[in-house]
């Protein structure tokens, strides 16, 4: 896998990684740990507040603050490296799961959150060493098969990544469809679309968010491109519905699919139309406007033809090579 689909899938696991995140803390609470989970998260949201205005070692004050107050729990260095990770804090999130690691040294959820973090920045030996540790320590914590199968994907081995997310699934099938998302992506990394298509619908059908159904289906879209189910890929994308209701980013996503399954279908007038759709600010812009040159050209329509071709020779000058 080349570094730029590495990267690609690894921050595609990272949003969904989020979301595993939030349940996995510690595995039950007495009354008096359900305290220490409300300050812990009290502290958690104070450090997200001031994400951007605090430097490294006001972020180690505020923390060694805190440990005064307490001993802290392993749910306190959890939650607070994750904190600190979402908000791209790498660095002192990896120094807070080090800490975490001397405090707690059989603590298998700070060793595989730790590992994650590896796989984020390209160290893979750590990674592996770390999560496969994490695995043997915690063989029923779901979320660092999970992780292991994102560390898989970076080490360019899929099929290993399908068998570690199996095993998240076994573990816990948890309700918002997110392994199920992850297994739909690796598939189409097999290039075994059908399945991925099928995957993705379960995902769709487990998803407990709102906001998440326009990236969801397009992703399922994508699958069924992949699979040559040009007509279902079709439905999909306009089961989406009234275009003004969509953001123009995944109004732009839309229309160079549907330009590309109209095409494949042999519906010119319809894939330039959809192409005609594409605003200029979006990434799609410069291969519609040479989807557009291709398909005058192929229908015959010579003055749509040199008309465009005019326009991009003026876009493509403007645009500079990489």
């Amino acid at each position: 896998m080349p570094m730029l689909h590495r990267h690609r899938f690894f921050l595609f696991a990272l949003v969904l990684c989020i979301y595993c995140w939030l349940f996995s803390g510690t595995e039950a609470f007495t009354a008096e740990v359900d305290k220490e989970t409300k300050r812990v998260q009290a502290f958690a949201s104070l450090i997200s507040a001031k994400a951007g205005k605090m430097d490294s070692r006001q972020i180690w004050s505020m923390i060694d603050d805190y440990k005064r107050g307490g001993t802290p729990s392993e749910y306190f260095y959890v939650e607070v490296a994750s904190r600190l990770f979402s908000l791209k804090n790498t660095s002192d999130a990896l120094k807070l799961c080090d800490l975490g690691m001397k405090e707690i040294p059989n603590s298998y959820q700070i060793l595989s959150l730790r590992g994650q973090m590896w796989t984020s920045v390209d160290e893979l030996d750590r990674a592996a060493a770390d999560l496969k540790k994490a695995a043997q320590m915690g063989q029923k914590f779901a979320p660092t098969y999970y992780r292991l199968a994102n560390y898989y994907l970076a080490s360019e081995d899929p099929k290993s990544a399908l068998s570690a997310v199996d095993k998240a699934i076994v573990l816990d099938d948890e309700k918002g469809g997110t392994f199920h998302r992850f297994r739909a992506a690796i598939l189409a990394q097999l290039k075994r679309f059908d399945e991925a298509a099928a995957e993705q619908c379960l995902a769709i059908k487990m998803s407990i968010y709102d906001y998440e159904r326009v990236l969801l289906v397009q992703e399922l879209a994508r699958y069924q491109f992949g699979a040559e189910k040009y007509k279902e890929c079709i439905d999909t994308l306009l089961s989406l519905g009234d275009s003004s209701k969509l953001a123009r980013r995944s109004l732009d996503n839309r229309s160079i699919l549907l330009a590309r399954c109209y095409e494949r279908l042999g519906k010119n007038i319809q894939a330039q139309a959809a192409l005609k759709s594409i605003s200029m600010s979006s990434e799609h812009y410069p291969i519609a406007q040479k989807m557009l040159l291709e398909s005058y050209k192929k229908c015959g329509q010579k003055k749509e033809y040199l008309e465009q071709e005019r326009k991009n020779r003026d876009l493509f000058k403007e645009i500079k090579p990489l």
